[in-house]
């Protein structure tokens, strides 16, 4: 399981190619949502797909065991709504036997900051 083969899939509104990476049982955070299992997280995705949510990576991937983090940027119609040409975050991935247990996306705030005001860290 590689991170730049889920946004590759994710950006393509691939949504069977993005589930088939996930396993049963999995959760998906973004924001104050939680999605978990298949269904609920086939919706999250459906919701990402109709906001044309295009995800792409912002640095260097880190890997340790079962664990992936990655700098991101986001960007989405939503997004574009409130003002923000793209909103950095951090992906984190916890797998289990090669797919996908857990993924956390996390604003980065103080980088969203520093681009808008010019300041932050």
């Amino acid at each position: 399981m590689t991170i730049e083969t889920y946004l590759e899939r994710l950006n393509g509104r691939d949504l069977d190619g993005c589930l088939s990476m996930f396993a049963d049982g999995a959760t998906v955070s973004f924001r104050d949502k939680r999605a978990e299992g298949r269904d609920a997280i086939r919706q999250w995705h459906e919701e990402r797909f109709s906001n044309h949510i295009e995800v792409r990576l912002d640095g260097a991937v880190e890997t340790a065991g079962e664990s992936i983090s990655a700098p991101v940027r986001l960007k989405s119609d939503r997004l574009e709504g409130r003002r923000l040409a793209e909103l950095p975050a951090t992906i984190t991935i916890q797998t289990k036997d090669g797919l996908i247990a857990t993924m956390k996306i996390e604003a980065r705030i103080g980088a969203a900051l520093k681009g808008l005001f010019g300041f932050g860290s």
